[in-house]
């Protein structure tokens, strides 16, 4: 636009000065022959208006016409309908040298008006057009393709490459690790990546042998207990036959005889025996709960009378406080008075020298309810409260280790858990809790 703006004002000074020059010399006949020279390709036409707008001359493809009522009479360029300057009109001016021929009354003689070719602007238009368009494509070729060609090399296809071994990973072939291919940022994701593949791959593998390992060990432990199950029973029987014989002998040792205390001795430890077989098969097979509802504090009260003696020996008092009393909860009384008896020996176990042991009944949350034995005794070390509740596990001299283990079996067959938290030499607190309405294993209540 701004060139065509030039390009016209340049030919409308140059076709005025030229008739000023031809008039000047006493040549105006020959005007007509100027300005039908200087029509070109790039220059439509050249027309002379009188000041009242008749055409007096053209010269191009202008030919005759009607007056322009509203020619102007100062210069004026007017654009075309893409507003690109198309025609340019000048005014002559009557200078002094013009006023020898023409007088002084009249200030402009006539008025130029060039025209440019629209053809000729439009031919350049469409040229730009295309030195654009070949231009800009030959930089995209030249620049772009390059620059897709590197993205696609560095950053699309390690990402792809990336994205492909996380689906080969998440379909479970740990083997599978990304290709490196620059030293960048991706290049560090993918060697990252590599490392966390390879980390897991190590800790499944493990996981792997340790489940391997468990399964093993828990397939010989199921023998085992099937085993001791057999053997506890083929040795009740017995037992009890020799001793009924040892109770019947007896009866015929006064009691004054040295013998009646060894067979004393004798049938206490038949009975020992006996309670241990009676422990495993509870354990290797514990009877199905039979679930009532009842308060839980009769139940403790139960099994604190059973101790109760062997508390006051030991110097032991024993509080119960009850927060919780007006609810009932679902259980076996039996198996929970065994389960809170269990406890309550391992307190006075822990306090030979006396102490306290303080319970308290209380709800854990709107569906559980919590019984709660603190003592103070000489508490677990955190390596036996990791193994308190494995069947014989004990830390004492005598006894088989299963009272606590087949406690736990019977809390959790009521749907509940058994927590423990000690401090070593401050004692030891065993949270037993059970849901309001039994959810019992492996039965319908």
């Amino acid at each position: 636009m701004e060139d065509n703006f030039r390009r016209l004002t340049i030919m409308t000074e140059m076709v005025k000065n030229g008739i000023i020059g031809l008039m000047l010399q006493g040549r105006g006949s020959e005007y007509r022959q100027f300005t039908s020279g200087l029509i070109t390709d790039d220059l439509e036409a050249i027309r002379f208006f009188s000041t009242g707008g008749k055409l007096v001359s053209s010269a191009g493809s202008g030919g005759k016409g009607p007056a322009l009522f509203d020619l102007p009479l100062t210069p004026k360029m007017i654009s075309d309908e893409h507003g690109i300057p198309a025609q340019a009109y000048m005014p002559i001016y009557n200078s002094s040298p013009c006023q020898r021929c023409h007088g002084s009354e009249r200030e402009v003689l006539s008025v130029l008006n060039v025209e440019l070719s629209s053809l000729y602007t439009r031919d350049r238009i469409y040229a730009l057009k295309r030195n654009f368009y070949f231009f800009f494509a030959l930089n995209f070729m030249g620049l772009f393709l390059p620059l897709l060609y590197l993205l696609n090399y560095f950053v699309t296809r390690p990402v792809k490459e990336i994205t492909e071994t996380v689906k080969g990973v998440s379909k479970g072939d740990l083997s599978l690790r990304a290709p490196v291919l620059a030293r960048d940022e991706i290049g560090g994701l993918a060697r990252e990546l590599n490392g966390a593949l390879a980390s897991v791959q190590a800790l499944t593998n493990r996981l792997e042998a340790s489940h391997g390992d468990a399964l093993g060990k828990m397939e010989k432990m199921a023998s085992l207990g099937e085993l001791a199950a057999a053997i506890a029973h083929e040795i009740k029987n017995p037992l009890a036959g020799i001793s009924g014989a040892i109770q019947v002998l007896a009866e015929d040792i006064p009691n004054t005889d040295p013998r009646k205390e060894i067979i004393r001795e004798i049938l206490n430890e038949i009975d020992r025996i006996d309670q241990s077989i009676r422990n495993l098969l509870i354990f290797a097979g514990p009877p199905e709960p039979r679930v009532i509802s009842t308060h839980v504090a009769p139940v403790v009260e139960r099994a604190k009378a059973l101790i109760a003696k062997q508390a006051e020996k030991q110097g032991v008092r024993i509080l119960l406080s009850r927060t919780a009393e007006s609810r009932d909860v679902q259980l076996d009384p039996e198996q929970m008075q065994q389960v809170f008896l269990s406890i309550m020996l391992y307190a006075l176990q822990s306090m030979p020298s006396g102490g306290a042991l303080d319970i308290s009944i209380r709800e854990r949350d709107g569906d559980h309810m919590e019984a709660v034995f603190t003592d103070t005794g000489k508490g677990i070390s955190p390596e036996d409260l990791m193994n308190i509740f494995k069947p014989s596990f004990t830390t004492k001299h005598t006894g088989t280790g299963l009272a606590l283990a087949i406690g736990k079996n019977i809390v959790e067959s009521h749907g509940g858990a058994i927590e423990v938290r000690s401090r070593p030499g401050l004692g030891s607190a065993f949270h037993v809790i059970i849901p309001y309405l039994a959810r019992l294993k492996n039965a319908q209540s």
